[in-house]
């Protein structure tokens, strides 16, 4: 049953087009009128669902994770059919040890969507009319100079945007035996072909202090900077563009943030900057998470098993590398119309807010969710879907009608 219901670097071309400095602090609060509910307990919908894509026509891909299935509606709630099933063939899922699905993308390419499933590294091209259009596998790039290729959106004719780690394989001798391990250098944004070529660096990405790394032959450890955000990022649905924002401390209570959105072809559609104020992170709270996190680390693992000291180049990271300020963002959603939705930080248990920008960077508003323990897959100026748990454990896809914006 259906109810409808009342820089940092971020490519070259940026370093010539400053950004214009605005402060989108005094905006209308905009209203969530739910408008379309789409009841999980009529699909079996009672795990997950890992993603949500809308087409520009306003159709809804819903990826059913409990059975690797994909459940299509019209822009009205109407179920239009469904497509896969969990298995290792053309057009299928699979799943994990625990039979979940995981490292599912779901995107359109015109009108035609795809599925990305991380564990075959295999897309699945869907048509309209829920056929299988093919199912390419991911290509095999240039191991000497590509390090890892994170693909995020699939462009017309197999070419592929995505991330990738630049860097060089070093080997080492480990046991009396010659190894490799990858040595990176930076990363950046970039279109692949499908016969495994870096077509063009659309992006390099800013350098990121939120983790600290140690890379030694044969291993890569990574923990996170306590306080520390790193730069956001989304993608639009379609493909067609990107989205990127960086923090910059610059007083003792705040700094700027950054957006900018990126055409896929490596234009840039526009970039701005804009001032914020932050809580302030005092050396007190700073000393504190170490300690805690030394102490954690020192005391006996469960069974029994052996301390594991954090190391000492890690706590030297931290210290140097913990901000001053929190940032205001921790999260960015680029919409299917190119608005931006900034997520502001909120401690555990408030409930989510958005600053919402249009596709120029002019604030349109601020956004409260009505309630807790909902996840935003996807949003416009005018329309906002999420995923939402009822008291059954059943999961609803609902769609509210954004009210209020400015014009």
């Amino acid at each position: 049953m259906i109810r409808i219901r009342s820089c940092v670097r971020i490519a070259s071309a940026l370093a010539l087009l400053p950004g214009s400095v605005a402060s989108p602090q005094d905006v209308p609060a905009l209203r969530l009128v739910e408008s379309l509910k789409v009841l999980g307990a009529d699909l079996d919908i009672s795990a997950n669902i890992s993603r949500l894509a809308v087409g520009r026509d306003g159709r809804m891909a819903v990826f059913n994770d409990p059975n690797g299935e994909l459940v299509f509606f019209d822009s009205a709630g109407k179920k239009l059919g469904t497509f896969g099933g969990k298995g290792q063939g053309p057009g299928e899922f699979s799943g994990g040890s625990s039979g979940q699905l995981f490292f599912i993308n779901l995107g359109f390419t015109a009108d035609t969507l795809w599925a990305y499933e991380g564990a075959q590294r295999r897309f699945t091209l869907i048509s309209p009319d829920l056929k299988l259009v093919r199912a390419p596998s991911l290509p095999q790039f240039d191991a000497a100079t590509v390090g890892a290729f994170t693909p995020l959106s699939m462009l017309g004719g197999g070419r592929l945007l995505g991330q990738v780690m630049i860097g060089r394989p070093v080997p080492y001798e480990m046991g009396g035996v010659t190894r490799t391990w990858y040595e990176p250098s930076d990363s950046a944004i970039v279109i692949g072909t499908p016969d495994g070529k870096i077509e063009k660096r659309v992006a390099t990405l800013p350098s990121n202090r939120s983790s600290s790394i140690i890379n030694r032959p044969g291993r890569m450890e990574a923990r996170p900077v306590p306080f520390a955000t790193a730069p956001l990022r989304d993608v639009s649905r379609s493909g067609d563009q990107f989205v990127y924002v960086t923090h910059a401390v610059s007083t003792p209570t705040g700094g700027t943030y950054r957006v900018s959105v990126i055409r896929a072809e490596g234009d840039t559609v526009w970039t701005r900057s804009y001032p914020f104020n932050g809580q302030v992170i005092t050396q007190r709270m700073k000393d504190s998470v170490v300690d805690g996190m030394i102490a954690r680390s020192n005391a006996p693992g469960r069974g029994g098993r052996a301390p594991v000291p954090v190391p000492e180049e890690h706590l030297k990271f931290f210290r140097e590398n913990m901000p001053s300020v929190r940032a205001p963002f921790t999260a960015v959603l680029l919409g299917i119309d190119g608005t931006v939705w900034l997520r502001r930080y909120a401690a555990q248990g408030e409930v989510g807010q958005y600053l919402v920008l249009d596709d120029r960077g002019a604030a349109l508003g601020s956004v409260s969710l009505p309630r807790t323990g909902l996840q935003v897959h996807e949003v416009s100026r005018t329309s906002l879907w999420t995923t939402e748990r009822d008291a059954d454990g059943f999961l609803n896809v609902v769609r509210y009608r954004v009210e209020g914006a400015r014009e």
